[in-house]
């Protein structure tokens, strides 16, 4: 079995150095596929490729059972996590900012903690649909659908209308940016 990290390495709040803690722990093999990483330590489990794009990054997505998503901030999208949906990958990641909105049943997991994540892979032996994970990602992500949405949004705001009957606010006690303990 193997994980895929797919976010900018060295950016601390996408949480690499937990990532390969979890790899390591559940003796499955970690593919970083992103720029920057700081991790040099030589271990045979965690292979580091660095910035990859187009054919290669599909290649690495396909051969990979799972998507680790474990970042310490409210992620305000995470198109990592589309990306690897529409390879069939199952996500598997915390419970910060839109991962329990974009992770719905069937297309993976969000936890509490790393330690969650651990037991999980150790203890479990779910079987994930890959034609549905695909099927979801593209139903619900799509340039079509994100189109179709952006269109009937603006037709409410150019009507008049307001999008929403409470104005929206931001329901933490601290910074989007700050890292959270994961």
């Amino acid at each position: 079995k193997s994980l895929l990290f797919l976010a900018k390495a060295s950016w601390r709040v996408k949480n690499l150095q937990q990532s390969v803690k979890i790899a390591r722990q559940t003796n499955k093999h970690l593919h970083i596929c992103g720029g920057g990483s700081k991790f040099f330590g030589w271990h045979p489990l965690i292979h580091n490729h660095g910035m990859v794009g187009g054919q290669e990054k599909l290649d690495y997505m396909r051969q990979c059972d799972a998507l680790l998503f474990a970042v310490r901030w409210h992620e305000p999208f995470g198109l990592a996590i589309i990306e690897a949906m529409t390879q069939g990958l199952p996500v598997f990641g915390s419970s910060f900012g839109s991962l329990p909105d974009l992770i719905a049943p069937g297309t993976g997991r969000t936890f509490y903690s790393h330690e969650e994540i651990i037991e999980y892979f150790n203890t479990t032996k779910d079987v994930y649909d890959r034609d549905f994970i695909r099927d979801y990602a593209i139903k619900n992500f799509s340039m079509e659908r994100f189109t179709s949405d952006f269109i009937e949004k603006y037709e409410i705001v150019m009507s008049g209308k307001k999008l929403n009957d409470v104005e929206p606010e931001w329901i933490h006690p601290f910074r989007a940016g700050k890292r959270l303990p994961f």
